[in-house]
Order: structure tokens, then C-alpha cells, then sequence
């Protein structure tokens, strides 16, 4: 678009030059003619810069999005959905936390996310998570900030899938045992996140001979028909 611009404001001199002239000979035809091409040009740079201010606003914060993680998060939410998709229960745990911005990565009530504008406090911080983890179905749930970290949930009722703060990561990755932990770009302004997945329901859900694999070491006699095959994956999608 840019090199398109000069031409563009040539043509737009030369309309107005064309306006003057025709003002000038008090040609009207000419002159209403130049007066629509000007006000159409510059209606189509207002109008639209003028939706999209409103559309920033508060009162209209739906679904706006300023920013994107790096490439490689693709790959944490793969592994996230995969999981959900074979998971039972909770999938998605979000550590809630304070920064110097305010609250980020909780919602008080993850069923408010259902109607616009999508849940609060802090729904948008998440971004753009949430539309991968609703594409796999994942049940979301999300702490407190005061809740950390002794209001996280238990051992054995800890999501397979957890996202937090760096700032919050050694503290929640010492209660998460057999996770693995993974540091990504996340956004602006040097932002990250770090994503926690539980290494065994990952396995469970990608490789379809790890249950099998498993129960032959506590088993070597079983009879057991795995068809061979190469493991399930998904496609990553594009952030």
C-alpha cells in the first residue's frame, strides 16, 4: 500500500487543481464532479479510522486484538487441544496473577464468556488462546490472583494443561509434578507465558500405542492387539 500512496496523491493534486479551475471558469459540472472524487477519498481514509476507534473502546471491547505470539506457540497449542480432546474433566487451568497493568489471565465466571462482550476481569489478556482452546472443545477454568498459590487446585485435580505468568511459573511448576514447562513470546512490550503440560496425557492423547506400551510393562503376558500405525497428531494451526 505504501508505494501506492504517491500516485494516489498525485491523482488527488491533480483533482484538486482541477477543482479550482473548474471553480475558477465557474464550470459547476466539472467543479461537483472534483468535489464528490475529493470527499470520497477522504471519506474512505475517515470512515474507516473512525469505526475502528470506536470499535477499540471500552464499551466495545469484544473481540479486539492487538497483538500475536510468536510462531513457535503453535506448537504448545497443538499439544493443548490435543489434550483436551482426550482429557475428561477440567482441561485448562489459568493462574491468574497482578502485574503493573492489572489482573491478568482470570475470569471470575468462565461461563461469561458465552455472551459479549467476553468475560471479566481479565478474558482479553488471554488472547488469542481462547479461540484454539474453544475449537477443541477444552473446559477452561482459571484462579484468582490471591489464590496462588496455595488456592491452586490439588495434585490430583490439576488440569493437564496450565497457563501462567513467568513470574508465577517456578512457584506453580513446583506443584505440578510430571509437567513439562515451556516459555513463549506471548504478545507487545516483551510479554510471555508459560505453558505447563501434564508429559502422560500428553502421550496418552498423541501416541495410541503409549496406553498399550504401558500396560505390557505392568503386564508382559497380556494379550494385547495394537494396530501399528504412526501416532495421531494435529495439524498446527497457524497463530
Amino acid at each position: 500500500m505504501l508505494p501506492l500512496s504517491i500516485p494516489a496523491a498525485v491523482g488527488l493534486a491533480s483533482v484538486g487543481e482541477s477543482l479550482l479551475d473548474a471553480a475558477g471558469d465557474e464550470d459547476a459540472v466539472t467543479a461537483a464532479l472534483a468535489g464528490l472524487i475529493v470527499l470520497a477519498a477522504v471519506g474512505g481514509v475517515v470512515v474507516p479510522n473512525v469505526d475502528y476507534w470506536n470499535s477499540a473502546s471500552v464499551e466495545d471491547k469484544q473481540v479486539l486484538q492487538w497483538a500475536q505470539p510468536e510462531n513457535a506457540y503453535k506448537e504448545a497449542l497443538t499439544d493443548a487441544a490435543a489434550v483436551a480432546r482426550d482429557n475428561e474433566g477440567t482441561d485448562v487451568l489459568w493462574v491468574g496473577t497482578d502485574t503493573g497493568r492489572g489482573t491478568r489471565l482470570y475470569v471470575s465466571d468462565e461461563s461469561s464468556v458465552d455472551r459479549m462482550p467476553p468475560g471479566g476481569p481479565s478474558w482479553h489478556s488471554r488472547l488469542p488462546t481462547p479461540w484454539y482452546l474453544e475449537r477443541a472443545d477444552a473446559e477452561v477454568t482459571s484462579t484468582p490472583p490471591e489464590a496462588r498459590f496455595d488456592g491452586l487446585p490439588p495434585a490430583e485435580e490439576m488440569p493437564p494443561v496450565v497457563f501462567a505468568k513467568p513470574q508465577d511459573a517456578d512457584e506453580v511448576g513446583a506443584m505440578l509434578d510430571g509437567y513439562s514447562a515451556r516459555e513463549y513470546d506471548f504478545r507487545l512490550w516483551t510479554e510471555h507465558i508459560v505453558v505447563f503440560v501434564d508429559e502422560a496425557a500428553l502421550a496418552s492423547a498423541t501416541d495410541p500405542d503409549a496406553s498399550a506400551s504401558t500396560a505390557a510393562d505392568a503386564d508382559p503376558d497380556a494379550d494385547l492387539d495394537v494396530a501399528a500405525g504412526p501416532s495421531a497428531s494435529l495439524a498446527p494451526a497457524p497463530v
